[in-house]
């Protein structure tokens, strides 16, 4: 396994062969990252899974992360439409220590995430709460996952008028 890093003092010229090289089937194919890599750069081409050790404190910071693979046009677009549902997913994991600080924080994170994705599904609009909450046992019921073509409904449907 090939794996390269990137943190804030490398240099500009650095960080373009990276992301170059990591859209490629070549090198490298682990790249480990700070927040850098958040916003604004395209990772997508060749990469379906995310890792984050450190959770993002907000959905909109987490949606950021994963929002560098998740893109049109990139290996899990192709994957899904090659193989359906299920065998070409995006991977998103949260690595943690079971029984320690670290679950707590990820499973208020998750919890309050879930909310949130509900709340924004229904078009409302909420404050997301940043406290954690110690000891937290059954955060997993709202990690999501894949579903077959689930339809909802519109709570603010078009209507179209002809004049």
């Amino acid at each position: 396994m090939k794996v390269a890093l990137y943190a804030r003092y490398f240099s500009d010229s650095h960080r373009q062969h990276l992301i170059l090289g990591f859209n490629s089937p070549f090198y490298p194919n682990t790249l480990i990252a700070t927040s850098v890599f958040q916003e604004g750069v395209n990772l997508h081409l060749q990469c379906r899974k995310v890792h984050h050790y450190g959770i993002a404190w907000t959905p909109g910071d987490n949606e950021q992360r994963v929002g560098r693979v998740d893109r049109l046009f990139g290996k899990v677009n192709s994957l899904l439409r090659e193989h359906g549902p299920g065998e070409g997913a995006l991977e998103i994991n949260y690595p943690y220590l079971k029984d320690s600080f670290d679950e707590d924080q990820i499973g208020s994170f998750i919890e309050r995430k879930y909310e949130v994705e509900e709340k924004m599904d229904r078009c409302e609009q909420g404050a997301f709460d940043k406290e954690i909450r110690l000891m937290r046992s059954g955060w997993e019921a709202f990690l999501r996952t894949p579903t077959q073509n689930e339809t909802l409904s519109d709570p603010y449907p078009a209507a179209f008028t002809k004049d």
